[in-house]
């Protein structure tokens, strides 16, 4: 993922919310696409996953996350989201 991708798939976040299908303890279930949940979520359902930090995806997100944000990723994706529209308001600001 190249850090344009990570910015446009916040903003789509921000206006469209998905319909989760991994576990609500990974605060990316909004961003994912859902062609990724449905392979990891899988891993999930068969006990084989028992962490968020086990999915390639939440890694890599997380990865991305740290570095926009500089802390670790929120435990929900409700106080993800919040986060989303915050930075988003002030980066509209910043741009008018």
């Amino acid at each position: 993922m190249k850090r344009a991708d990570w910015f446009k798939r916040l903003d789509e976040m921000a206006e469209e919310i998905t319909e989760p299908i991994c576990p609500s303890f990974c605060c990316f279930t909004q961003i994912c696409p859902e062609w990724a949940q449905r392979g990891i979520n899988q891993l999930f359902v068969d006990g084989r996953f028992k962490r968020r930090d086990e999915c390639m995806w939440f890694q890599e997100y997380a990865r991305f996350y740290r570095a926009t944000f500089e802390t670790s990723p929120p435990k929900s994706a409700a106080e993800f989201f919040e986060i989303v529209i915050e930075r988003r308001a002030i980066r509209e600001e910043a741009t008018s």
